[in-house]
C-alpha cells in the first residue's frame, strides 16, 4: 500500500478514439508509466457520444451504443485496429456513458489522473467539460492532472464567467496540476489562480523500448527504407500536395500517406504498423502533435507543416523546449525550402528530452505519494 493509501489509480483522457493514433498512444504511454511506478492502474472507459452533446441517461446511452455498434458497424474492418490496441495495452473499467456512472465509480480509486491531450479544450469536450476537471471525484480521492492541454494560447471560455468560475473552483481542489504547454502554466495562473508545472507528453515519458514493443507485436512487417518519405497531414491543400511532389521528385523513391482516404471509408493502419512506418522512414512531414513526438522518439528528420487554425501552441511549446522550433513551417508553399531538409542533431535533442523527462517523472512520483 502506497503512502496516503494511494494504490489504485484511474486515468481519464481521450483513449476511446477510433481514428486518432496520438490519442490511443498517449493513453497507453501514461498507463505504462503509472504501472511501472508500482500502482494498480485502470483506464476509466468513459465514452461520450459526441463532445457537444448533453449527457443522456445511463440506460439510453447503453442502448444507443449497442444500436450503433450493431447496425452502423462502429467497429468496422477499417478502425478495428484501435480497439485491438486498447485491448492489448490498457486495462479498462466497465464502459461508462453518463455522469451518474462516473460518480458511481469515483470511490473505487485512490487517485484519478486526467490527461494527457487536449482534455481542457472546451470546444472539444463541450457539455462534458466539467468531467475533465474531475467534478465527479469524491473528496477522499486524489485529483491530479498530467500534461493536460488547453490546446490554445488562452482559455477559450474566458468570456463565460460562470464556466470559468466553476472550473476555477474545481481546479482549486486538485492536489497536483501539470500541463503540457508553457502557455498552459500561464492560463492556470492568470485565469484560475492555480500553480501548474510544465511536463512532457506521456509519449516522451516512456522509453523507446515501449514503442518498439508495440511495433514488434504488429501483424505486418515494415522494412526499413532509408529513402522514403511519409506524411500524416490532417489538413491537406493543393499547395501542400504540390510541394510534396517537389520534395519527393528529386530526393525520395517512395512517398506514403499514413492517414489516407480510401474512397468512401478511411483506411487505418494497425497502430504498430503506423509507428513502424515512421520509424523506418527517412523524412516525416506532419501537422500532428503526436506524429512530431514519434518523429523525435525515433530520431527522424521531420517538417512540422503546422496549421495555425488548429492551434500552434502545442507544437511551439514542445519544439521550442527542444531547440527544434526551426522545423515548424507555417506556410506550405515553403515546404521544399532546403532549410527544412537539414539533418537534425539528435544528440542535443536527446539530452534535453532526458532532463525534461527527469522533472516530469518526479512530478508524477510526488503527485501519487
Amino acid at each position: 500500500m502506497k503512502k496516503n493509501n494511494v494504490n489504485k489509480v484511474g486515468l481519464l483522457n481521450f483513449h476511446y478514439s477510433d481514428n486518432n493514433y496520438g490519442a490511443v498512444l498517449q493513453a497507453a504511454a501514461l498507463f505504462r508509466v503509472v504501472k511501472n511506478l508500482g500502482y494498480d492502474v485502470e483506464q476509466i472507459d468513459f465514452i461520450p457520444h459526441t463532445y457537444n452533446e448533453t449527457f443522456l441517461s445511463s440506460s439510453k446511452r447503453k442502448i444507443k451504443y449497442l444500436i450503433e455498434s450493431l447496425f452502423k458497424n462502429k467497429l468496422s474492418i477499417d478502425d478495428k485496429c484501435f480497439e485491438q490496441f486498447r485491448h492489448e495495452f490498457l486495462k479498462r473499467s466497465v464502459k461508462i456513458f453518463s455522469k451518474e456512472e462516473l460518480e458511481g465509480i469515483g470511490h473505487e480509486y485512490d487517485a484519478i489522473i486526467v490527461g494527457s491531450d487536449q482534455v481542457w479544450r472546451a470546444d472539444y469536450t463541450g457539455r462534458a467539460k466539467y468531467v475533465y476537471f474531475l467534478d465527479f471525484v469524491p473528496k477522499s480521492c486524489k485529483k491530479v492532472s498530467y500534461a493536460a492541454s488547453f490546446g490554445l494560447d488562452d482559455w477559450m471560455l474566458k468570456n463565460d464567467s460562470s464556466a470559468t468560475s466553476n472550473i476555477s473552483g474545481l481546479l482549486s481542489k486538485f492536489d497536483h496540476v501539470s500541463v503540457r504547454e508553457s502557455t498552459g502554466v500561464k492560463v492556470c495562473k492568470d485565469i484560475f489562480n492555480v500553480d501548474a508545472e510544465h511536463v512532457l507528453d506521456p509519449t516522451l515519458l516512456v522509453s523507446k523500448d515501449f514503442f518498439n514493443e508495440i511495433i514488434d507485436g504488429n501483424s505486418n512487417d515494415v522494412a526499413e527504407d532509408l529513402n522514403s518519405l511519409v506524411y500524416y497531414k490532417l489538413d491537406k491543400s493543393p499547395v501542400f500536395e504540390e510541394q510534396l511532389k517537389l520534395i519527393s521528385k528529386e530526393k525520395f523513391n517512395k512517398v506514403e500517406n499514413l492517414f489516407y482516404d480510401g474512397g468512401v471509408q478511411l483506411k487505418y493502419n494497425e497502430v504498430g504498423v503506423w509507428l513502424s512506418k515512421i520509424k523506418n522512414s527517412k523524412l516525416v512531414i506532419t501537422d500532428s502533435f503526436h506524429c512530431v513526438c514519434f518523429s523525435i522518439i525515433f530520431e527522424k528528420n521531420f517538417i512540422c507543416s503546422a496549421n495555425s487554425s488548429r492551434g500552434l501552441t502545442r507544437l511551439e511549446s514542445l519544439l521550442g523546449a527542444l531547440g527544434l522550433q526551426d522545423r515548424i513551417c507555417i506556410d506550405d508553399s515553403q515546404l521544399s525550402n532546403e532549410k527544412y531538409l537539414l539533418e537534425i542533431d539528435y544528440e542535443a535533442v536527446k539530452n534535453k528530452v532526458s532532463l525534461l523527462r527527469i522533472g516530469s517523472l518526479e512530478f508524477m512520483k510526488n503527485a501519487l505519494k
